[in-house]
Formats: C-alpha cells, structure tokens, sequence
C-alpha cells in the first residue's frame, strides 16, 4: 500500500470514528478501511456505549438495544456515506450497512459510482 493510500485510509478511519464519537458519545474501539477496486468497506469494533451494554450485560435485553439502535443506525451511516464522498471526491452509494449488537461491530460497504 503506499503512502497516498495510507494517509486516505488513516484519514477516512479517524473520520468514520469522529462521526460516531459525536453522534453516540463514545468513539468506537476500532476503525478499519480497506478500498478495494469501486469498494469500499468499513468495519467497526466497539460500537456500543455503556449505557447499551448496561442493557445487554444486566437485563439481557437485546430488543431495546435494538429498537434504540435504529434510530441512530442511518444517521451514523449517512453522515459517513457524506464525509466519505467528501474525502474521496466521488459520489458513493450505500450496498451493505449491517450491524451486529451481540458482537459489539458494524460493517458498512460503500460502492464508488
């Protein structure tokens, strides 16, 4: 990878995390990119925050942590999509935004168009 490519990645990593830091609170544990041809794929660790893992670990009810998780999902997820066109200066499209409580992650893949 060069160096061009690891500032793009490192710059659209600490972007996606920023986003959810002020959307949510708390910022993810991890952020990664990876540009692969047209595509774009961002995975995400640690997207919970306490209060939902508070949820989950001491009432074990993952269907309000879900119900509260689709309201803020789009926002995160097009707010990255606009700053992700910003930073590749190329309009994008959204093919696949799925997130899994349980395993504390979120994959998004985005398609240059």
């Amino acid at each position: 990878m060069s160096n061009v490519n690891k500032e793009i990645n490192y710059l659209l990593e600490s972007c996606c995390s920023g986003i959810i830091k002020k959307i949510s609170g708390k910022g993810p544990e991890r952020t990664r990119v990876d540009i692969k041809g047209n595509y774009v794929t961002i995975e995400i660790r640690g997207i919970l925050s306490e209060i939902e893992k508070a949820v989950l670990n001491h009432e074990n009810n993952y269907k309000r942590v879900e119900y509260f998780r689709q309201g803020l999902v789009p926002i995160l997820t097009e707010e990255i999509l606009k700053q992700v066109c910003i930073i590749l200066c190329k309009e994008l499209i959204i093919i696949s935004d799925e997130e899994n409580i349980l395993d504390n992650s979120k994959v998004i893949v985005l398609k240059i168009i």
